[in-house]
């Protein structure tokens, strides 16, 4: 930052003027109070705004939405991209990237993110989300507090109700190994659950092809939700 930018960015922060961010509650709010500007007003998030909207959207990712909502084709990512690897480290972009190029895309963002606001603030309202979103404001601003100060942790209590847990989970455990007559690591994450699925449901379970490792049977919340009520569970 010269001297001048560092000064506009203090009087944009430190205005109460509403201010509208894409992701800003969980990115931009902790990176600008770090660096001492904290963001003072409302902040509106179009992200949190279009994840209430469309809970199970590919993608809330900006430029994703400004192509499939706004119809922008976002050119100024690509050129960005592109110049970026010509440098190694993330220091050495940010500042030698020219400014005609971060400019551009900057100054699409800012737009695409006003954009969106003023497409999806409708939506919030004619859905009566009004009140939710702005709750899940509040709980986003009280991650960040959570996050900079830490939480205070009763750790004997703690301790106290994880042991507690043991029994039932156990119980559970020992019910699931009965029912597929054999003991596997029931973690959903674990390769076994999906072996074990693949075993018994070969035709409903899918495999994770995403994966760089090798392929293995998907056990995500997606994947087994069709499962609940099976006669055969």
């Amino acid at each position: 930052f010269t001297q001048a930018g560092k000064d506009l960015l203090r009087r944009l922060t430190e205005s109460t003027r509403p201010k509208i961010t894409h992701n800003g509650l969980k990115a931009d709010m902790p990176w600008l109070a770090r660096v001492n500007n904290p963001l003072n007003g409302y902040v509106h998030d179009t992200l949190l705004m279009h994840a209430l909207l469309d809970e199970h959207h590919k993608t809330h990712k900006l430029k994703d939405l400004s192509r499939q909502l706004l119809g922008n084709d976002r050119k100024d990512e690509y050129i960005l991209h592109a110049e970026q690897k010509k440098y190694k480290q993330y220091l050495d972009w940010n500042t030698r990237v020219p400014q005609a190029i971060q400019h551009v895309y900057a100054v699409a963002d800012a737009a695409d993110t006003l954009q969106l606001f003023e497409m999806l603030w409708p939506q919030l309202v004619s859905q009566n989300l009004v009140e939710l979103y702005e709750n899940e404001v509040r709980v986003r601003l009280t991650y960040n507090k959570m996050h900079e100060r830490g939480v205070l942790v009763d750790w004997t209590s703690l301790e106290k109700t994880l042991k507690s847990l043991d029994a039932p989970i156990d119980e559970v455990a020992k019910h699931i190994y009965e029912l597929f007559d054999e003991e596997f690591n029931i973690h959903p994450s674990s390769p076994q659950s999906g072996n074990i699925l693949k075993k018994h449901f070969p035709l409903t379970v899918q495999t994770d092809k995403s994966s760089k490792e090798k392929p293995r049977w998907k056990t995500d919340k997606d994947t087994l939700e069709p499962f609940i009520g099976d006669e055969r569970i």
